[in-house]
């Protein structure tokens, strides 16, 4: 088994940049979150499957049958917002190549920054998709490539 190590940073570039010219690209250096970090976001994580009353009365073959009609839902205490910006706060290390209206640079404050300042970065400078591509990025960590896999 080859493995990475989470912990050390990666250079990501989002779907939306990556048919951009290289230097028109948005470089963002992320790295996973600890262990005690991805356990206190997953502890916010509730998620709830849903039966009728009656699923456990028809014994097991009515309880899968009624697991056929199941919803589930997921509560996320605190609020998914918040949690996206848990995930951004400690998984962002630097970005690249931010660009505003104007093609001014957009510089962002580093991970040691004050949470509110940081969550009004987030906030102000990249839309919902972004943060929410970027958080999943970091919750996954770094991948070995197929490159990776053969050297």
């Amino acid at each position: 088994m080859r493995v990475v190590n989470r912990m050390s940073n990666f250079e990501y570039i989002t779907v939306a940049d990556k048919d951009l010219p290289v230097e028109e690209q948005t470089v963002w250096t992320l790295h996973g979150l600890s262990y005690d970090t991805q356990q206190a976001l997953e502890a916010r994580v509730s998620p709830q499957i849903n039966l009728p009353g009656n699923a456990l009365s028809g014994g097991e073959a009515g309880y899968m049958d009624a697991l056929k009609d199941a919803s589930v839902s997921v509560d996320i205490a605190g609020g998914r917002t918040e949690l996206q910006f848990d995930i951004l706060r400690q998984g962002v290390v630097g970005v690249e190549n931010l660009k505003d209206e104007e093609d001014n640079e957009v510089k962002y404050p580093g991970p040691k920054a004050p949470p509110n300042q940081l969550k009004n970065w987030f906030a102000s400078w990249l839309p919902s998709s972004v943060r929410t591509e970027l958080a999943n990025v970091i919750i996954e960590g770094s991948v070995l490539t197929e490159d990776d896999v053969k050297n």
